[in-house]
């Protein structure tokens, strides 16, 4: 079915994308296609699988931002443009449309370790240049920098810097890849269903802090 071309099964399969394996729901999403990717991500939300966020990441990887079809009124982007709940925007820090990853930043950047905050500033900035980054830097000193002081300078000095990704390029002053416990505790942190207080913010380093020892 997958294979066959036939777009109005394909969106049909997408929308009962429980009835599909992981696998097989990211093949769907590699497709591309706007119509499919919206009915995936939405049918994500009742997903009983921990692939909830990688395949709305695969449908965002595979969108094309030339398309306007992902922008139009109904599409995908104009639906999470309307959302403000990290479960739904989580995936989309890393969007290909500057826009909409902003839009998740401002809503997820709290919940977001700071590896995984500037992985998405380098992809902001791959997309949309240095005056993303200074949009991002605005978002965070108006969120109370989002849990990281420090991080909207750092943002700000990126925008200035020349392009390229050798020392003291942006890449170079964003630098830093997320470990799988990072990854781990932000889907526990966006996916755990508990109630968080927003004015505490979390930390971070706690579970991987050693206990400290003490002198008998």
């Amino acid at each position: 079915m997958i294979a066959s071309g036939d777009r109005e099964l394909q969106v049909a399969l997408a929308r009962h994308a429980g009835l599909c394996t992981p696998g097989q729901r990211l093949r769907l999403a590699g497709l591309g296609v706007p119509e499919i990717g919206r009915a995936l991500y939405v049918a994500e939300r009742w997903a009983r699988t921990g692939s909830r966020d990688e395949v709305r990441i695969a449908v965002l990887a595979a969108a094309d931002p030339a398309d306007p079809a992902w922008r139009a009124p109904g599409g995908l982007v104009a639906m999470l443009l309307g959302e403000t709940g990290p479960t739904d925007l989580a995936a989309a820090v890393h969007a290909p449309f500057p826009g909409l990853a902003l839009h998740a930043l401002r809503h997820c950047g709290r919940d977001l370790p700071l590896p995984i905050l500037l992985r998405a500033a380098r992809t902001l900035h791959a997309r949309g240049g240095p005056e993303q980054l200074t949009a991002l830097a605005a978002i965070v000193e108006e969120e109370d920098g989002l849990g990281h002081p420090g991080l909207a300078p750092l943002l700000r000095r990126a925008a200035r810097v020349r392009h390229g990704s050798g020392p003291g390029s942006a890449a170079s002053l964003l630098a830093g890849d997320p470990s799988p416990t990072a990854e781990l505790l932000y889907a526990v942190r966006v996916h755990g269903g508990g109630e968080r207080g927003t004015h505490v913010p979390p930390d971070w380093d706690g579970p991987t802090r050693r206990p400290a020892v003490r002198a008998c």
